[in-house]
């Protein structure tokens, strides 16, 4: 009897170690991606491959004193801004740009700027707006060499699409992209749910209704979500489905969904299956600079000094700083770090390899960013780009495995049998 309940302890055992040492051996096998940072260009280098950015530009109707005080008036003005913001898309050399937080009073001026030269572009439709809530669209932009334009649509909250485009084998490819800028408040995640929901419904309505299988389809959804990755959009994407009855954490009276839901599609977040964390996308500034404005108002000669205190807060000063005679207060030192936040997300269909990632920050510009809040000088938003090359899986049959398949089109030429897609 001993002996039995030893034999069966050391198979148990020895089945555990050897479980171990296989998934040692997978985690150690996964690849990891490439680091991009800026301002190196994210580009494809293979047909297989299509790079991805998603950015919200900040409207310019959001860019005020009011909404940011510790921010320097001059460096929340369109002409600095702009002039930044073209820098930043220039940079980017990526097949499809996302870009949230958009003026159609502006979009002529984005998309015919020098520094996309080479995209076309597509502004999501919502109607008009009013004085009270101005209309703020997303847009996407492609190099029209790379992909071709089959399907578009409007949704409240997303614009999605549907491109064509060469493959490795000389063979063409449908990839989806919803680009989603979500609800912000924090009391509503089940307004954020239902606009996910209801993009993947869309994209599952369009695939279904043309022959597609959804859970065969190259797709992209990335965008502002505006909650975090332990938050329930993460959880709705990453799982596949959300039960009915779900909260928040921080908001349990509220629940997301009442019934269960689900959708169709195999997803995984690009920096996470990359290997690279997630940079935070969003940063705002302690009251500081805010009190310190309070005490000059009150105390405005002789202890202060014409508001350079409060500048110095927003700008990273010494405690103690002498001028003209005087001491007056400052702050230094890590501004935001528990106010900084990832909130732009990329998920990818699993047959879409992430192979590399982008950084955007730059490196001389570390230090910086991690004593001021966005937006600033160098960065003209106040969410920083996240981007990732993605490249489409082949999955062959053993059978036709040495079959010499046909030579893909010459680099540059745009996919001609785009009218095979018309009807999509």
């Amino acid at each position: 009897m001993v002996s039995k309940v030893l034999l069966s302890t050391g198979i148990a055992v020895l089945g555990w170690l050897t479980i171990s040492k296989l998934r040692r051996a997978s985690r150690s096998g996964q690849r990891r991606a490439r680091k991009v940072r800026r301002p190196e260009a994210l580009q494809s280098s293979e047909p297989d491959e299509i790079s991805v950015v998603c950015y919200n530009l900040l409207a310019d109707v959001y860019a005020t004193p009011k909404r940011y005080p510790y921010v320097r008036p001059e460096w929340l003005a369109w002409p600095h801004r702009w002039a930044a913001l073209q820098q930043q898309l220039a940079s980017f050399g990526a097949d499809v740009i996302c870009l949230q937080e958009v003026e159609p009073a502006r979009w002529q001026e984005i998309v015919s700027s020098p520094a996309l030269a080479g995209y076309t572009g597509l502004l999501q439709d919502r109607g008009r707006g009013s004085d009270a809530a101005p209309v703020i669209t997303n847009a996407l932009l492609w190099r029209p060499d790379k992909l071709g334009l089959v399907w578009s649509e409007s949704r409240s909250r997303a614009l999605l699409a549907a491109f064509v485009f060469w493959d490795g084998v000389g063979q063409q490819q449908l990839l989806y992209v919803a680009n989603l800028h979500l609800e912000g408040s924090p009391y509503r995640p089940n307004d954020r749910i239902s606009q996910t929901r209801s993009a993947l419904q869309r994209l599952e309505a369009h695939q279904l209704s043309h022959g597609l299988s959804p859970g065969d389809a190259a797709v992209v959804v990335c965008g502002d979500f505006n909650s975090g990755r332990h938050e329930t959009v993460c959880s709705f994407l990453h799982r596949g489905r959300l039960e009915g009855g779900t909260t928040e954490p921080h908001l349990p009276q509220v629940e997301v969904t009442k019934t269960t839901i689900a959708h169709p599609y195999a997803l995984h977040e690009a920096y996470s299956s990359g290997g690279v964390e997630l940079p935070f996308t969003r940063k705002h500034v302690c009251r500081t600079p805010l009190l310190l404005r309070l005490m000059e108002a009150v105390w405005h000669r002789p202890w202060a000094g014409g508001g350079a205190a409060a500048a110095a807060a927003a700008a990273g000063g010494r405690w103690w700083l002498r001028r003209r005679g005087r001491r007056i207060c400052a702050w230094r030192g890590p501004r935001v770090p528990s106010l900084a936040s990832s909130l732009d997300f990329i998920w990818a269909s699993c047959n879409l390899e992430v192979t590399a990632l982008y950084v955007p920050v730059e490196a001389r510009h570390q230090g910086l960013i991690a004593h001021q809040a966005l937006p600033n000088q160098h960065y003209p938003s106040d969410h920083l780009p996240i981007g990732a090359v993605l490249k489409l899986k082949h999955f062959y049959v053993e059978a036709f495995g040495d079959a010499h398949p046909p030579q893909p089109p010459a680099p540059g030429d745009p996919p001609q049998a785009i009218q095979d897609f018309e009807g999509l």
